[in-house]
């Protein structure tokens, strides 16, 4: 925003892959069905684990490969899959932002108001972004359409 006025915009489909990878294919076994978590659930780590992977030069499908992997190790329950792929998904937006807006580090954080804004937050903590505002989806496109007229 410059001088009040949207110059970028930059969205991604992050949350809709997340729902496809942990609800169909492959990976889905690996998720609970009701793929809702409760507040205990979250695995702090393995989300910080997946945003320092999304960070390395391997891509993002290579990434969520390791998730299948985790199954494997007894101190990873599926629970701390679904941190991992949300941190390898939100690291990887990150990783493309950097590269596309190279030295900025501010952010207008669009995003509702549940967990997910949390995860964000942490995300964009790990990276060094600073949130210079915020605002829920649903305003946000209310406020743009407005804008508009």
């Amino acid at each position: 925003i410059e001088d009040d006025k949207i110059v970028d915009f930059h969205t991604v489909m992050t949350g809709e892959m997340f729902g496809i990878l942990s609800t169909h294919g492959s990976l889905a076994p690996l998720f609970r069905k009701e793929n809702q978590l409760e507040a205990n659930d979250w695995h702090e780590e393995s989300f910080s684990e997946g945003i320092t992977l999304a960070q390395q030069d391997h891509g993002v499908l290579s990434n969520i490969w390791q998730v299948r992997s985790r199954k494997f190790y007894a101190e990873n329950p599926p629970k701390n899959l679904t941190a991992f792929l949300s941190g390898i998904l939100i690291g990887h937006e990150l990783r493309h932002a950097e590269q596309n807006y190279p030295g900025k580090k501010e952010v207008v954080l669009l995003a509702d108001a549940d967990r997910r804004r949390e995860y964000y937050h942490q995300a964009l903590g790990l990276r060094g972004w600073k949130i210079i505002a915020e605002m829920d989806s649903e305003t946000a496109v209310c406020t743009g359409l407005l804008r508009l007229l």
